[in-house]
């Protein structure tokens, strides 16, 4: 079997090990100390990395795509823009409400705050419309107890 399909192969056994290491979820034993443990399990490692960022905090980096990440706890303080500029609505996702803040970062990204009973935005996606797509599944897994501490 040439190496360039036995790489591929073995990448695909190692991505699928991955998800089927825990029941119902995703196991990660990448996370970095320091990073919030509360999406353990709810998202695809393969997928989703942990990102350090320039203030020492983590946000989800997605592994495909571009300018795509995932915060959990974003202080709505840190929501740039002018109130004008965001857009409010809600949407169920998992079967629970959530009130959703969204601005447009530019022509194809946007900056979008999942918000759940007046707590804090606890789900904060940016990026381009497949993110935020992607970013959903996270959500919707969570919501669905795929995580240690639900």
């Amino acid at each position: 079997m040439p190496i360039a399909l036995r790489c591929f192969a073995g990448c695909l056994l190692l991505g699928l090990a991955a998800c089927a290491s825990s029941p119902g979820g995703f196991r990660d034993d990448a996370r970095p100390s320091g990073a919030p443990s509360v999406l353990d399990g709810s998202y695809n490692p393969v997928s989703w990395q942990w990102a350090r960022q320039r203030d020492g905090g983590y946000m989800l980096a997605h592994t495909r795509l571009e300018n795509c990440l995932v915060a959990v706890d974003w202080p709505m303080h840190a929501f740039g823009g002018e109130p004008a500029s965001r857009q409010h609505a809600t949407r169920r996702v998992s079967g629970k409400q959530y009130q959703v803040t969204e601005r447009a970062l530019d022509k194809s990204l946007r900056e979008v705050h999942y918000q759940r009973d007046n707590e804090p935005a606890q789900f904060s996606v940016f990026g381009n419309d497949e993110c935020q797509e992607s970013a959903q599944e996270v959500l919707a897994n969570l919501e669905a107890g795929f995580h240690p501490d639900g």
